[in-house]
């Protein structure tokens, strides 16, 4: 309390010989709180300033006067911006309180003729447009990238590290084409012909890339048709940098049933294909001395 006082105390001095604080002092204060009995604030002045100069425009509301409609304009707004009645409240009485404090206050009487003066720029066609806003340079940003891969450790002994797709891909297959119909949030396949897969039963596929920029591998998927509502299923792999392909590495493909169906190592150009595929879900998964990426996939047939 004693150090309130003295704060207190010191705030007197100052305001009392100082001109400048004092003035912005009672200016805060007439804006807040009116200083008078009967007379309205700052605050509540400004904000009556719009309806006060547009009931002065309008005149009289009388009834042989072409301001009436003008008056009845302005008070219907008012109506809008409070629930009051327009007439009862936007009246004589209303309009002298606020005179009142504009004669007292050269602030609100400054905002008054401010306000005035654009108003008078904008009726008349003279009030300068705005400049557009220029542009924000964002390119310093790095683009945001939706994870895709779900990290786990897979044996405390062994320390391998498996890195799981955060959602199942879905294979569509249908007459002529595959497609994939459900894939992590992010990515996007591209539809592509199927020149480099042998025996394909359609003229359409899709690819889709999925990058794993920490490990520096991009995972390059590429489903096509067989006959027989089969499906083959390509598999390339590179180095994310540089785009070099990664042979040798292990790719192993495991059935509904979690069994083993096929095991092959990718070739000089980091590819191999998984042919003869039916309906059912699957798990591609690549194994390399970093760790083990495994891809959940499900194929189904689309209805006709």
């Amino acid at each position: 309390m004693r150090c309130e006082d003295a704060m207190r105390k010191a705030d007197r001095s100052h305001l009392a010989s100082c001109p400048s604080c004092l003035a912005r002092l009672d200016q805060l204060a007439r804006a807040a709180l009116s200083g008078r009995d009967g007379e309205i604030s700052c605050a509540e002045c400004r904000g009556r300033l719009p309806l006060l100069r547009g009931l002065a425009e309008a005149g009289p509301a009388d009834a042989g006067d072409p301001g009436a409609a003008r008056s009845a304009d302005a008070a219907a707004h008012a109506d809008r911006v409070d629930e009051a009645p327009a007439r009862a409240r936007f009246g004589p009485a209303w309009q002298a309180e606020t005179l009142t404090h504009l004669v007292r206050c050269p602030d609100c009487a400054d905002e008054l003729e401010a306000l005035s003066a654009v108003l008078a720029l904008w009726e008349a066609g003279r009030l300068p447009a705005f400049e557009a806003m220029p542009a924000f340079d964002l390119s310093f940003l790095e683009p945001v990238v939706a994870p895709l891969w779900r990290p786990r450790e897979a044996s405390a002994t062994a320390g391998d590290i498996v890195r799981r797709l955060l959602a199942d891909l879905v294979v569509s297959l249908g007459e002529g084409g595959a497609r994939f119909t459900s894939l992590p949030a992010g990515l996007a396949a591209r539809p592509l012909a199927l020149d480099a897969l042998r025996d394909a039963a359609g003229p359409e596929g899709e690819s889709i890339q999925l990058p794993d920029p920490a490990a520096d591998m991009s995972i390059h998927l590429v489903v096509g048709p067989l006959a027989g509502a089969r499906a083959v299923i390509a598999v390339t792999l590179r180095r994310h940098a540089s785009g070099q392909p990664l042979a040798g590495a292990r790719v192993v493909l495991y059935g509904p049933d979690g069994e083993l169906l096929a095991s092959a190592v990718t070739a000089e150009d980091g590819s191999l294909q998984f042919r003869d595929l039916g309906a059912g879900p699957y798990l591609i998964e690549i194994r390399r001395p970093e760790g083990r990426w495994q891809l959940p996939l499900r194929i189904a047939e689309r209805a006709a």
